[in-house]
């Protein structure tokens, strides 16, 4: 009889353990969500210090973005990140322009210097300072700090 017990009470906290699991998932996809909400917002903000008439018309002063706010923009608005190629067909579309890749290839290459952006492979995605303001620019990616995703064994606990 004890045993039996036992064993319903394993079940009972699989059960528990994979309920637990979805919410905390649940959670944590609201967060990522919240996350590009913000990172949006904060895109739109005006560098601490700029002039008030560069903030109205944009950096360039030409009432205009420069190529560097519209790959930002695009790469919020994509929370996956793009690739460069990506970034140009995105303000292609999105401003009409005609954009070249050796025009586009130096300023992604500049925000990534300045930790507004960071590259991962060939996809671009918000940096460090980008989200979280002008404090000191992360320390550099390392391929030993993605952990694994669960395993399909532990995918089903």
């Amino acid at each position: 009889m004890r045993l039996v017990h036992i064993t319903n009470m394993s079940i009972t906290l699989r059960a528990f353990m994979a309920a637990r699991r979805a919410e905390i998932q649940s959670q944590i996809k609201a967060l990522k969500e919240e996350l590009r909400e913000i990172d949006v917002a904060f895109a739109a903000l005006p560098q601490e210090g700029q002039p008030k008439q560069a903030r109205e018309r944009g950096s360039s002063g030409t009432g205009k973005k420069t190529l560097k706010e519209m790959a930002i923009e695009a790469i919020v608005a994509s929370p996956d990140g793009l690739e460069a190629a990506d970034v140009i067909r995105w303000i292609n579309e999105k401003y009409g322009l005609n954009v070249a890749r050796e025009s586009m290839s130096p300023q992604l290459s500049r925000l990534g210097q300045d930790g507004t952006l960071m590259r991962i492979g060939l996809v671009w995605k918000t940096g460090p300072r980008l989200a979280f303001g002008d404090g000191p620019p992360a320390p550099p990616f390392s391929p030993e700090s993605i952990t694994a995703p669960p395993s399909e064994e532990e995918e089903a606990v």
